[in-house]
C-alpha cells in the first residue's frame, strides 16, 4: 500500500470533551486550561487518482492515523492525533493534542466547536503542513496553519523531553549521558560529542528545543527522544522519556 499521495480530509467535529490540562504552574496561567481532548469526527472521502493507496484512487477515516494533524476552519486551533480509540471510513474517536499549547498561546484557545468543521493533513519531515484541499478554510484560515508550523522549521530545532528538568540554561551547549538524559557538554557522564545549542525551554524547563550541529538521524520536529546509538553520529528514536 502506497502512501506517496499526501491525504487531506475534510470532516466535522461529531463530539468533544476536555481530557487532560496542561497542569503546569510555570507563569504562564494555563495550568487549568486543557492541552489533550477526546474528539469524535466524522470525515469526507477524499478522492485521487492514486490507485495504490490502500482503497484505490481514495482515502478515508481508516486512514487517518496517529501523528496526523487537525485544524478548524480558521486555522486558530490546530491538534496534533495522539490516540485513536475506534475508526470505520466516515467516523475516527481520538485522543488529539495541542503540542507544546501553541494554539492557545497564538490564539487563547485550542478547542474545536461541536459541530465545526476541521480538516485533517499530515506534515513532511521538515515539519511542514502538507495540505493538498483548502476548500474547507475560511479566509487567512490557511495562512494560519503554516505560520503555526514555521515557528519550529525556521531553526530546525528538536524538542528533547523530561520528566524532570535537567541541570541546562539557554545557550548551553548539550549533549546526552550514557543514560539518554541531556546535560551540558563536559559533565560527568556525558558522552564526548556535541549535540547542539539549547534555543528555548518550556513547562519549567522539562521541555527543551535544541539547535542540532548535525542531523539528528529519525528525529522530526515536535518529537522527544531518546539515544538509542551512540555512534559516529548520534541517531535517536521517537520515545517520550519516562
Amino acid at each position: 500500500m502506497s502512501t506517496f499521495t499526501p491525504i487531506t480530509l475534510n470532516g466535522t467535529v461529531s463530539s468533544i470533551s476536555g481530557q487532560l490540562a496542561y497542569g503546569e504552574n510555570d507563569g504562564t496561567g494555563m495550568s487549568l486550561q486543557n492541552q489533550t481532548y477526546n474528539i469524535t469526527i466524522s470525515v469526507n472521502a477524499q478522492s485521487t487518482g492514486d490507485g495504490s493507496s490502500r482503497k484505490a484512487n481514495e482515502y478515508n477515516g481508516i486512514d487517518v492515523s496517529e501523528g496526523m494533524w487537525m485544524s478548524d476552519a480558521q486555522g486558530q486551533t490546530i491538534l496534533r492525533i495522539k490516540s485513536i480509540s475506534a475508526k470505520t471510513e466516515g467516523i475516527v474517536e481520538l485522543i488529539a493534542e495541542d503540542v507544546d499549547m501553541l494554539s492557545f498561546r497564538l490564539n487563547n484557545i485550542n478547542s474545536f466547536a461541536q459541530g465545526g468543521g476541521i480538516i485533517v493533513f499530515s506534515n513532511n519531515s521538515e515539519g511542514e503542513a502538507i495540505i493538498t484541499d483548502t476548500s474547507a478554510f475560511a479566509a487567512g484560515g490557511l495562512d494560519k496553519v503554516q505560520s503555526r508550523f514555521v515557528v519550529n522549521e525556521a531553526d530546525d530545532r528538536v524538542k528533547f523531553s523530561h520528566t524532570s528538568a535537567p541541570a541546562v540554561d539557554k545557550g548551553d551547549i548539550v549533549t546526552i549521558n550514557t543514560s539518554g538524559d541531556l546535560v551540558k557538554f563536559g559533565a560527568v557522564g556525558a558522552i564526548n560529542q556535541k549535540l547542539g545549542t539549547v534555543l528555548d525551554s518550556i513547562r519549567s524547563g522539562k521541555d527543551l528545543f535544541v539547535k542540532p550541529f548535525n542531523d539528528i538521524q529519525g528525529v522530526s520536529f515536535y518529537d522527544s527522544v531518546i539515544v538509542i546509538d551512540k555512534g559516529p553520529r548520534l541517531h535517536f528514536k521517537r520515545i517520550v522519556k519516562k
